[in-house]
């Protein structure tokens, strides 16, 4: 299959910016090299990719049709942009302070700052961002200028119905100094098809971005995540996981604090049932002294679903006064569900707290026996329970319309199970 995809690249036409062309040849080349991973790898060994591996994915060359009902649509009347098909469908984003230009018309024009923003990667060797860098095929430049309060979240909206089909998106989301803004991503698909989206997050002094995914894809299609942070001084990245629909899921989440005093708040939810399977990797580098790192992933499961954490704290030699905590909690709600979760600290410095944990269990007997003691039934007693557990990660984003989206999505899920 790695063939097809080398053929694929080799029909694209050059996109005429030079430097782009030069990054996307080399990025082909380490895929060439490397191929896609395999549970032989450490990073990936508790995921089984088949469903990728075996198959191939033809990223679409040209727009398709697409008849979706957007009526009800949480971000339909917020600044958005709307992607359907691997295509940028429409951008509604009329913001003081922010500029918002589809990738595709972006790359011929970035910053300096911003071209530097596409080599951000994980610690590790990972193909699948080669891959996507190598056959990128639309996505958001979201540049959000100094001084610039933004409090309308901005949504970018991911819908897609090819199977067959592969979606490779890239987001640059630039943050100047003193700015703050909420970001939104959402996915939807239909079919079996394979997202592959990559977000980068530059902030600046003093900058403050919130991220927000929510992937809600079919269980037919499979999706491969990467996010990659970088903070300067006294900026914060606060990043909100939510995963609930896909076959095969797994998220990258790599944020470094590169500035004193830099703050990153990491969070996460998967519920998940059937046969899913979701894995969330995550490192957090702490590069410079006095900055701190919360990191907090729940996990709910049911059927025959395969939860996977693996969550690693990286603090420098010179990165004094690192304040960093860790934890991965997840709750099985059948005795078929299984985890495998590996929070870890690699620590070089001596004046540090940090700190990290896994727990993994039941729900409580007796809880469950008090709520319907009180009359309630067994199913609401269950979710009445699992909301309260997960709400300590939903109610942490800072915006109130999600909550009841979440929270209505995570009922619907323990109900179809």
């Amino acid at each position: 299959m790695i063939q097809k995809y080398i053929e694929e690249f080799k029909k694209q036409a050059p996109t005429g910016v030079s430097w782009l062309d030069a990054l996307r040849k080399n990025s082909m080349a380490r895929f060439e090299k490397i191929g896609f991973p395999t549970q032989r790898l450490e990073d990936w060994k508790d995921t089984n990719l088949t469903a990728i591996t075996n198959a191939y994915f033809e990223t679409p060359q040209q727009k398709t049709k697409f008849e979706t009902k957007t009526d009800q649509a949480i971000w339909k009347n917020q600044p958005h942009v709307l992607f359907n098909n691997g295509f940028c469908e429409s951008i509604s984003v009329n913001v003081p302070g922010v500029s918002v230009t589809k990738f595709s018309d972006a790359i011929k024009d970035l910053p300096a700052s911003a071209k530097t923003m596409l080599d951000m990667k994980p610690r590790y060797d990972h193909s699948i961002l080669d891959l996507n860098t190598s056959l990128v095929q639309e996505g958001a430049f979201v540049h959000i200028q100094k001084d610039a309060q933004v409090e309308a979240p901005i949504y970018l909206v991911y819908q897609s119905n090819g199977s067959g089909k592969a979606f490779h998106y890239r987001n640059l989301i630039l943050a100047e100094k003193f700015s703050k803004a909420k970001i939104v991503e959402i996915f939807l698909s239909e079919g079996d098809c394979w997202t592959v989206p990559v977000t980068q997050i530059q902030t600046f002094e003093n900058a403050n971005i919130e991220h927000v995914i929510i992937q809600d894809e079919s269980l037919e299609s499979s999706h491969t995540g990467v996010v990659v942070g970088r903070m300067e001084a006294h900026s914060q990245i606060s990043t909100f996981s939510f995963s609930f629909g896909g076959k095969v899921v797994r998220n990258d989440i790599h944020m470094t604090l590169d500035g004193d005093g830099a703050q990153c708040v990491m969070d996460g939810l998967y519920a998940v049932s059937g046969n899913q399977i979701v894995d969330h990797h995550t490192a957090v580098d702490h590069a410079k002294p006095h900055c701190t790192s919360f990191e907090n992933y729940r996990g709910v499961l049911m059927g025959d679903s395969h939860g996977v954490f693996q969550g690693k704290i990286f603090v420098a030699e010179n990165a004094q006064k690192t304040d960093a905590k860790q934890m991965n909690q997840n709750l099985l709600l059948s005795s078929t569900a299984k985890v495998n979760t590996a929070p870890q600290l690699e620590i070089l410095a001596d004046d540090v707290k940090c700190a990290h944990g896994a727990t993994i269990g039941k729900l409580d007997e007796d809880q469950v026996f008090y709520l319907r003691s009180r009359g309630i039934d067994l199913q609401t007693a269950k979710q009445m329970l699992v909301s309260a557990y997960a709400d300590e990660v939903i109610l942490k984003v800072s915006i109130p319309e999600l909550h009841e989206v979440l929270q209505t999505k995570l009922s619907q899920k323990i109900g179809a199970a």
